[in-house]
């Protein structure tokens, strides 16, 4: 597939405009840039392709920041994420998994 024919693609590169003819700083951040890889459909780079959205609006200017988090910080991430009551971890109360959809005097899980 196509990444630049994408609503989220089209979303970040208009915020991205704006933000630069605006003169604005912008930190992306995400554990998923960790997984980012070459695309089998296509061949595409995904980490050049993303590298050359953000230098079309901020030429030069884009620095990588790379933070090593301890296996033991990440074991504990993992388990909450694990833990969570919400079907998709991100807060979303009206998809809670099952288990949490009752209280537990009435058979969900504290």
């Amino acid at each position: 597939g196509n990444c630049h024919a994408t609503e989220a693609w089209k979303s970040l590169e208009s915020e991205l405009a704006y933000l630069s003819k605006n003169n604005k700083h912008v930190i992306l951040s995400d554990e998923a840039f960790a997984r980012m890889y070459v695309t089998s459909s296509n061949h595409d780079d995904n980490r050049k392709m993303l590298y050359d959205l953000v230098n079309k609006y901020y030429p030069g200017r884009m620095r990588v920041v790379v933070v090593y988090r301890r296996y033991y910080e990440w074991q504990l991430s993992l388990w909450n994420e694990d833990n969570k009551p919400f079907v998709n971890g991100n807060g979303d109360t009206s998809k809670y998994r099952q288990e949490y959809r009752n209280w537990p005097s009435e058979g969900g899980q504290r």
